[in-house]
């Protein structure tokens, strides 16, 4: 088939004409550009290209929440939350607990849990709890209105262990750090576990938290 096997030689040629035409192009407007305004123009014209360039961000993107739309059915009145990834109700509706995530575009958008407390025409809103990589197993006590769960900080994305805490936060204050792996109450070797449901006694004075012992890290090598 040598007519066809010509026509692919022939497009072939093309190509490496055309990209040696846009090296020349490149090669005269930067002659042009010392001529006119020296050596230098060559260094600043490299150093805004590189300022121009994107950064890479320096936290890893996250699955980014959506909108939480809240409607009060005696008032009709509404309220929109964004970016929610999670939300508990109190037994009685009084209070609810909302977890946000970080927003990929934006570094001042942080990861938080934030709670409404509820009245027949207003709401207030406190945040509990600001900068976390995890947080899951909201649990409210019935009558104290207190609220707890867990949360990971410290560790990266990617790794195949995550240690979270326990948090607790009384009524309308910010949540306080209970217990974690290094506490003095938790069994060396033992973590806390995210997999346990926590639960308050009836009377709110008592919280209940699930431990497990640590397992080896995976081997990734």
């Amino acid at each position: 088939f040598p007519s066809h096997d010509s026509s692919i030689r022939v497009a072939q040629m093309q190509r490496v004409a055309d990209s040696l035409q846009r090296v020349a192009d490149s090669v005269r407007k930067q002659l042009t550009l010392v001529q006119s305004q020296g050596w230098q123009a060559i260094a600043s014209s490299k150093e805004n290209s590189r300022s121009t360039r994107p950064t890479t961000p320096s936290q890893e993107p996250v699955e980014e929440g959506t909108d939480l739309v809240i409607r009060n059915l005696v008032t009709k009145k509404e309220w929109t939350v964004s970016l929610v990834s999670e939300y508990t109700w109190h037994p009685y509706g009084k209070y609810l607990a909302i977890e946000t995530t970080r927003k990929n575009s934006d570094t001042l958008k942080q990861a938080m849990v934030l709670q409404y407390a509820f009245t027949t025409d207003t709401w207030q809103l406190d945040t509990l709890l600001v900068k976390f990589n995890d947080a899951k197993n909201y649990t409210y006590a019935e009558y104290t209105h207190q609220l707890a769960f867990l949360a990971e900080h410290d560790s990266a994305k990617k790794e195949s262990q995550k240690f979270y805490g326990v948090w607790l936060a009384p009524q309308g204050s910010k949540a306080t750090l209970l217990a974690h792996k290094n506490s003095s109450k938790i069994n060396q070797g033992w973590s806390i576990s995210e997999y346990a449901n926590l639960n308050f006694s009836a009377n709110g004075k008592r919280l209940f938290v699930g431990t497990a012992p640590i397992l080896p890290s995976k081997d990734t090598s």
